[in-house]
């Protein structure tokens, strides 16, 4: 029984004691109902909307990332908090809400589009039944597919036109909604509907697929939520329909390096036979193997056996060929003989086929012009899509709000700011060194040289663009230059940048243009 004396500190310790944060969350869901509770507190496919905290004072504090989110929060559940409050916290307590960072990720565990857990890591012995991955961890191949691999077939169809889109299904476990029709599922590249950003890769990829002889591995290069990881998934299941005895390995290159340390122990013979004797090798994210000498050599040797032997490899990564000097000069070769293939963020008409097909895959309808409104109003990859149809769905079901355009472009602009990184100079320094090959302090030196002026001029116009430094603030980091010839080198490289010509960089160094995008892209993943 409790003491009626007990102050509201001892009180606080005793609820905390009695775990009164569960008892909190449990009255709250009766009071307010499941679907709303789940709505705001549970595990969405991009993390909970709101987080539900103690606040050391014996209180609670329920906690957004947005001031949208407060707001609506307030509005819809504010006075059943208090009452819960008033029910279960001592006196003088209160259930506040506030803006902050959410301690959970607000990124699935599973990511549609990129990472290890995103493509299913798959093997196949010779007789194509199920093997096991380079971690030791059950696998699954063809047709078959985890909920991961579910949710990223019905992204895919959602970016592609080559042809009349296609069904696909997003499992309701890892949706706001749950969906309330069941489709066949296509698989391999009948699941890809392309765009232009994505047709040069899907050529590389079919050209794979076919065995086209090449002279080096296949690198599908790109920033992230692009597709990259999809399309591994896409090609390995289009090359077991066609044949599926042939021995197709599927991993990271987080597990190859796992396994390769491994085979120090269990034995290097096995390792090799396992990574060495397969028709098609797809290695995700080659990035990772930077500094890791060991590794890259085995890599290397492991590239050449199956090229030798007639099969094929396809790697993704990050950055261009160009770019990977860091895996070190054989790989850099390797790479450069092959056929190297960029996906690009997804235009407007792509990201428009993709808000179409995820909402009547969930059956959510969108009034019209709320779908045109959400593309255009968007501005990064694919999986800002994704996370912005979940954020329309969570927001129209948690504050009972109807589904508009307006709707749609706060959401869109909300999810913009919380995908856009907060760039530095001195990130856009080190995009622009790694692009035009000159070293960070020598961009920021006194230099006049060409090779030194043309990309510094671009690292300052860039700098304005996408940082929110003044003037004097990038004339002082790029070699103390007067924040007037920082206007003056960004009005010359605006008028080249809008020119529709080819500009020729000095020495051989490629189009300003390219550049831009390269160094834009590099930005994307800063």
């Amino acid at each position: 029984m409790e003491d009626d004396n007990m102050t509201v500190a001892e009180r606080t310790i005793d609820i905390a004691a009695n775990e009164s944060l569960p008892r909190f969350r449990e009255e709250l869901r009766r009071a307010i109902g499941q679907k709303r509770y789940e709505a705001w507190f549970g595990d969405s496919l991009f993390g909970a909307a709101a987080e539900l905290t103690e606040d050391g004072l014996g209180g609670v504090v329920v906690r957004v990332a947005t001031s949208f989110e407060r707001d609506s929060l307030v509005k819809t559940i504010q006075s059943d908090l208090d009452k819960t409050a008033k029910k279960l916290l001592p006196e003088g307590a209160k259930a506040a809400v506030a803006v902050g960072t959410l301690t959970k990720a607000a990124a699935p565990a599973a990511d549609p589009f990129e990472g290890q857990q995103s493509v299913g890591p798959s093997q196949l012995a010779e007789d194509g039944t199920p093997g096991t991955s380079a971690a030791g961890k059950n696998v699954v191949h063809g047709a078959a597919a985890d909920v991961t691999q579910k949710l990223s077939h019905a992204i895919s169809t959602a970016i592609a036109a080559d042809g009349p889109p296609r069904a696909a299904r997003v499992d309701a476990a890892h949706t706001p909604g749950s969906a309330k029709r069941r489709r066949s599922e296509p698989t391999g590249f009948e699941a890809l509907v392309t765009g232009k950003s994505m047709a040069q890769a899907l050529s590389a990829a079919r050209g794979a697929i076919r065995g086209e002889a090449t002279a080096g591995p296949v690198l599908l290069w790109g920033p992230t939520g692009v597709g990259k990881t999809r399309l591994l998934t896409a090609i390995r299941e289009e090359a077991l329909r066609r044949n599926r005895r042939q021995r197709v390995l599927s991993l990271t290159a987080e597990q190859f390096t796992s396994a390769f340390v491994d085979s120090f122990r269990t034995g290097l013979p096995s390792f090799r036979q396992k990574h060495r004797g397969v028709n098609l090798l797809l290695l995700d994210n080659v990035t990772f193997f930077v500094g890791k000498k060991r590794t890259l050599e085995e890599l290397q040797h492991t590239i050449d056996a199956i090229q030798e032997s007639g099969g094929r490899v396809v790697l993704t990564s990050l950055r261009g060929p160009g770019e990977l000097r860091d895996l070190g000069p054989e790989l850099a070769s390797r790479l450069t003989a092959g056929v190297t293939a960029e996906l690009q963020t997804p235009d407007r008409e792509m990201r428009l086929a993709l808000v179409r097909r995820l909402a009547d895959e969930r059956d959510l309808e969108l009034p019209e012009g709320v779908a045109e409104r959400l593309a255009a109003a968007l501005s990064g990859s694919a999986r800002d899509v994704l996370g912005a149809l979940n954020r329309l769905e969570l927001t129209s079901e948690a504050y009972g709000e109807s589904i508009t355009a307006e709707l749609a472009e706060r959401v869109a602009g909300e999810i913009n700011r919380l995908s856009t990184p907060t760039l530095r100079l001195a990130d856009v320094q080190r995009a622009v060194s790694d692009v035009f090959g000159v070293d960070l302090a020598t961009l920021r030196s006194t230099k006049r040289t060409k090779a030194v002026a043309e990309p510094r001029m671009l690292a300052m116009w860039l700098a304005r663009k996408h940082t929110r430094s003044a003037w004097s603030e990038i004339g002082e980091y790029f070699g103390r230059r007067s924040h007037s010839t920082v206007i003056s080198a960004c009005r010359r490289a605006d008028k080249l940048a809008a020119s529709t010509e080819p500009t020729p960089l000095c020495g051989g160094g490629g189009d300003l243009h390219e550049a831009i995008r390269r160094v834009e892209t590099a930005l994307r993943t800063a």
